[in-house]
């Protein structure tokens, strides 16, 4: 399991060894949100990018545009700001303006999980357009085990099918379309698993079982398909837990995603700091 010290006090390092410029995407100016980005100051230069109706109350440098998930994509493509917080703006329209504006081709995007008992681990995929393939979510585990190594973390991987190891059998002689699904969740699985395994990392096919996965301490965690990955996430933060970091690793530049609905970036923009300083 990874130690919410160990990840906090590499964090704690990289924040102090400069201040990068970011650029944050706000839909609107929410009193709160300003209040807590003015206090993420210490730490970063912000600059804020939304739509033209856009009014900021402080003396912050703001970018207001009729397309502002392009404005604030081409600002990171452009070499204009060190990072890039999607913030309250469209996820799908700033990766993809990104992506075109830069040639970039690779949204990777795990997300760090911190769940009501503090316990830290990794998911991938959480996007609701990404990991429907094997292919896709060995892509995609392979990226984000290379990168818990960056941080000094060796990655434990489980990964998830939708039938236990004693139903399988009984499925996979069905010919309805839900046994076969289901059973080619498993088989999937096990791909993964063998795969991963000839990588060199310690990987197990925990079926459905999250809970036990997590009480074992893996820390990488490989869902059936995105969508699942976004809802398992989004009931670790209904759950008093939080989303510590999203950021897209695939890409040349730190472009650091979110959920809309968390309700705070002050983490996001902490995170991002680190890895522009990472």
């Amino acid at each position: 399991m990874i130690s919410p010290s160990q990840l906090s006090d590499l964090i704690d390092e990289l924040v102090v060894r400069r201040r990068p410029r970011i650029g944050i995407g706000i839909r609107s100016a929410d009193p709160r949100l300003l209040e807590e980005l003015a206090g993420s100051e210490e730490i970063a230069e912000i600059v804020l990018v939304g739509p033209p109706e856009l009014e900021v109350p402080r003396d912050w440098q703001v970018f207001a545009a009729p397309k502002p998930e392009v404005r604030l994509a081409s600002l990171l493509a452009n070499g204009e700001i060190d990072g890039l917080l999607r913030g309250t703006l469209d996820a799908v329209k700033t990766i993809d303006a990104y992506m075109a504006t830069s040639g970039d081709s690779d949204p990777t995007c795990p997300a760090l999980i911190e769940d009501a008992t503090g316990r830290q681990f990794f998911f991938s995929a959480v996007t609701n357009h990404e990991g429907f393939t094997r292919e896709q979510r060995l892509h995609e585990a392979r990226l984000t085990a290379a990168f818990m190594r960056r941080l000094e973390i060796e990655p434990r991987v489980a990964v998830y099918a939708a039938v236990r190891h004693g139903t399988v059998a009984a499925l996979e002689g069905q010919a309805d379309p839900l046994s076969r699904l289901l059973a080619a969740t498993y088989e999937d699985a096990e791909w993964l698993v063998g795969a991963l395994h000839s990588d060199g990392l310690d990987a197990t096919n925990m079926t459905i079982e999250l809970n036990v996965a997590i009480e074992k301490g893996y820390d990488l965690h490989v869902p059936v398909s995105g969508i699942i990955g976004n809802q398992v996430g989004r009931a670790f933060m209904a759950s008093g837990g939080k989303m510590l970091a999203a950021p897209r690793i695939g890409l040349s530049k730190p472009y650091e995603d979110n959920s809309r609905t968390e309700g705070s970036l002050e983490h996001h923009v902490r995170w991002l700091t680190a890895l522009i300083n990472m």
